[in-house]
């Protein structure tokens, strides 16, 4: 009983701190005061963002600051490198600095900086101009039910702004950079050929069609010079499609040697050829060394200057070899069997949303509750039975296909 006592008292102090550390100002000081530096910021005006954030705690603070420029209208990392930055990560900055409205003031007290996160080691600094301008400066703090803590740096007030923005702005340079390695007209390979221990394996595409219970036209491969029995077109799409979209994890920017990347001479690589914004060109992409712990595998392309880490999963696929194309003639007939099934499947759940679409509640003659059809007119009965035993019969199908 007396631990349960402590206890309580315990957790109302608690209360109480928390309720201090979050809601503290005097009636006095609880009102919206003037920031000039804190939003809003128009989209127009604004052409360069720095940010300064920070990881790690005490003797292992780390600052890293991030430059972002506008020229032309498109935005571009300056610092810590110089690279193309992910337009989407950028245009929410954009968006939250114009929304940004200060709704009152939370605290004076420079004592709790540290806990809603506006101290220099926890805040987030960003200051954003237009031209030789400075058109806002603050620091951002930790965001509580819809709101943001915001501090002017030098000041000790700290504002309540409306929106979760805190996570927006604590982005590291790596994650603001454009991930992209590849990025080409969707279904646009015409040819491909890898290089790799096990030799060179080409395959050209002679066409394309529309497969049963399909709308969309998919292209049609075959290899070049050597004989594969029962050739799997979908393997060799299902790589294509890959080398036109293809982004990495991270990003290797100190050029490590081709001993630790293994992107040196006789490297595996794959080169095809494909339509980028409807203009055709030839590609190659280099595959190197494996890092194991991580699944990450040195990658570098024709299309940037540039060393990425990518997704093992995403490329071990490149290191094909004849066999990976082969199917006897009962994975054939399973395969068929297989997407036959799923076009079942498919048109089976077709059916049933048109069945309950069709039996939504509507009034019968009489204001009698009866079902509505297709532009509202009752079913009658006796059909109404027969939907009623097709969809039993469905559902047991399914049941005992699964």
């Amino acid at each position: 009983m007396k631990k349960n006592i402590i206890a309580l008292v315990v957790l109302a102090a608690l209360g109480l701190t928390a309720f201090f550390i979050f809601r503290e100002p005097p009636s006095d000081v609880d009102k919206e005061k003037e920031a000039p530096l804190i939003g809003p910021v128009s989209p127009d005006k604004l052409e360069r963002l720095e940010i300064i954030r920070h990881e790690g705690t005490g003797a292992t603070l780390r600052e890293e600051i991030i430059v972002l420029e506008k020229a032309g209208g498109d935005w571009r990392m300056i610092k810590p490198v110089e690279y193309a930055v992910n337009p989407t990560s950028v245009q929410r900055m954009v968006d939250a600095l114009a929304e940004m409205r200060i709704i009152d003031v939370i605290s004076e007290n420079k004592a709790k900086h540290h806990v809603l996160e506006v101290d220099d080691e926890m805040g987030i600094e960003v200051t954003a101009s237009g031209g030789d301008t400075e058109l806002a400066h603050f620091i951002v703090g930790v965001a509580r039910k819809g709101m943001t803590m915001v501090r002017v740096p030098g000041s000790d007030t700290v504002y309540r702004s409306n929106g979760s923005f805190r996570i927006t702005f604590n982005k590291r340079a790596d994650n603001l950079r454009d991930h992209t390695v590849t990025k080409m007209d969707r279904d646009s390979v015409t040819r491909m050929k890898f290089f790799n221990e096990h030799g060179e394996l080409e395959m050209v595409r002679e066409g394309e069609k529309i497969r049963q219970g399909e709308s969309v036209a998919v292209p049609i491969f075959v290899p070049v010079g050597v004989e594969i029995k029962n050739f799997d077109n979908r393997a060799a799409v299902g790589i294509s499609r890959s080398l036109t979209g293809l982004s990495a994890k991270e990003f290797v920017d100190d050029e490590p040697g081709d001993e630790i990347t293994g992107l040196g001479e006789g490297a595996t690589r794959v080169e095809f050829e494909a339509m980028k914004d409807g203009k055709k060109g030839s590609y190659t992409i280099w595959l190197g060394n494996k890092d194991e712990k991580k699944r990450l595998v040195y990658v570098r392309s024709t299309e940037l200057d540039q060393i990425f880490m990518v997704s093992m999963h995403l490329v071990s696929r490149y290191w094909v070899k004849i066999d990976d194309f082969a199917r006897t003639d009962e994975q054939v007939v399973q395969q068929e069997k297989a997407r036959k099934e799923s076009r079942e499947h498919g048109e089976m759940h077709r059916k049933h949303a048109e069945m309950r679409k069709a039996m939504q509640p509507g009034s019968s003659p009489g204001g009698a509750p009866g079902m509505a059809g297709p532009g509202g007119q009752e079913i009658p009965p006796d059909i109404m039975k027969k939907i009623q035993e097709q969809m039993k019969k469905q559902g047991e199908h399914a049941g005992h296909k699964h």
